[in-house]
């Protein structure tokens, strides 16, 4: 059935946009790897390879991280009646962050040794985060956006699972003044923190 929203447009026309937008950043993520050139045997292929251990860490930890987005984006768009301009432009400033982390990306694995490009990478994360915590907390305040029937249970567990990943991201910070080489690990906390409040009896969102 299709929603309708102030604007004229129809919230399912918001989410393939996004999903579009995913698609591209996630696939994008791959051009920062470089098929290596090296003399034709096995051995020097694997040691290339074995090279680039680094470079394949990037583009999962990214690719996870934007996969973790996607499915945030899904699940919130699940519970969303209908939308207005201000939803619309949210989602919108939250894509643009989306954009950016391919380049990113590059950008820490180009200065892997440098605190300020882990930085720059962990903020790039962190707003995408934010933004997505906005997003709830905006078409759920007062039942705004969604039915009236939507336990307040489900939107407060929701705040509290949006927080995850900005908050994770903020932590990679801290760690990126210590040890930039490692700062990115830390977004594997992320499944373990998530884990753990499900098992609070938090409903996903």
């Amino acid at each position: 059935m299709t929603r309708n929203i102030e604007s004229g447009m129809a919230t399912n026309r918001v989410e393939s946009l996004t999903d579009g937008v995913y698609a591209i950043a996630m696939t994008i993520l791959i051009l920062n790897l470089r098929v290596p050139a090296v003399p034709g045997h096995p051995r020097a292929l694997l040691r290339a390879l074995a090279g680039l251990q680094l470079q394949f860490f990037d583009f999962f930890i990214s690719f996870f991280l934007l996969a973790i987005f996607w499915i945030i984006h899904h699940r919130q768009f699940h519970y969303f009646a209908r939308a207005d301009n201000n939803l619309l432009w949210i989602n919108l400033f939250s894509l643009a962050f989306v954009v950016l982390i391919p380049f990113t990306t590059s950008l820490n694995g180009e200065y892997r040794n440098m605190t300020l490009s882990a930085v720059i990478f962990e903020l790039n994360i962190a707003a995408l985060g934010l933004l997505k915590y906005i997003q709830w907390t905006y078409a759920t305040s007062n039942h705004r956006l969604v039915d009236p029937s939507l336990s307040q249970e489900v939107i407060e567990n929701g705040k509290k699972l949006n927080l995850v990943n900005p908050l994770v991201a903020f932590l990679a910070i801290g760690v990126a003044f210590v040890a930039p080489n490692y700062s990115t690990m830390t977004f594997m906390l992320i499944p373990i923190i998530v884990g753990r409040l499900k098992k609070q009896n938090l409903k996903s969102v």
